[in-house]
């Protein structure tokens, strides 16, 4: 591999980090609450399928914290106190 390789080969990997970037902020500003939820579930089912016993663990505790997290949001916006 030559200087001139390499120099291509990471103006290429820039080039498509580039890329990606504009096309996620894309695909975020269009994504609607309903979307993202579903993403979430379908990643989080994912992971409980290949994950081992202790990842499992951890993945449970992951989602339980952000239920707790999104609860207290939405009883903060509907003015709820616990």
């Amino acid at each position: 591999m030559t200087g001139e390789d390499l120099r291509k080969y990471i103006e290429g990997h820039a080039r498509a980090g580039e890329i990606t970037r504009v096309e996620r902020a894309r695909r975020l500003r269009d994504l609607t609450a309903l979307d993202a939820f579903r993403e979430y579930n379908e990643l989080c089912d994912t992971a409980e399928v290949i994950a081992s016993p202790r990842g499992k663990a951890a993945i449970e505790a992951s989602k339980i914290r952000f239920l707790l997290v999104r609860r207290a949001k939405f009883d903060r916006a509907g003015g709820r106190k616990r």
